[in-house]
């Protein structure tokens, strides 16, 4: 039953228009979603190949600084540096590596 008053809507509203922009809507939120996810993945396997390139660079620091902790560059006063294992040492984590590597005396 309709009101004396009814006026039929404008073809920008009819129910294809509706169906439209909800489809519409709908593909550019599932794209968006699906670029955000693939950012977020790529950005995280970046990191974490940066993180593994510089802890394998600090392994090699320490092995090196292992390897020549007997020359005579060393004063006698710089064997505290070497009371951990070199393995334990390796093991730490990439900052307390990075803090050991720094604290040897730069002159060496």
């Amino acid at each position: 039953m309709q009101s004396e008053n009814a006026t039929p809507l404008s073809k920008t509203f009819s129910g294809q228009w509706w169906a439209a922009k909800l489809i519409k809507q709908v593909v550019y939120y599932s794209l968006n979603a699906w670029q955000i996810r693939n950012n977020h993945l790529l950005h995280k396997e970046k990191e974490q190949a940066e993180y593994y390139k510089e802890r394998e660079q600090l392994k090699q620091q320490v092995t090196e600084w292992y390897a020549i902790q007997n020359d005579e560059i060393f004063q006698p006063n710089d064997a505290q540096y070497f009371n951990t294992p070199q393995l334990e040492r390796r093991n730490n984590t990439s900052e307390r590596m990075k803090k050991w590597c720094t604290a040897i005396p730069s002159d060496i």
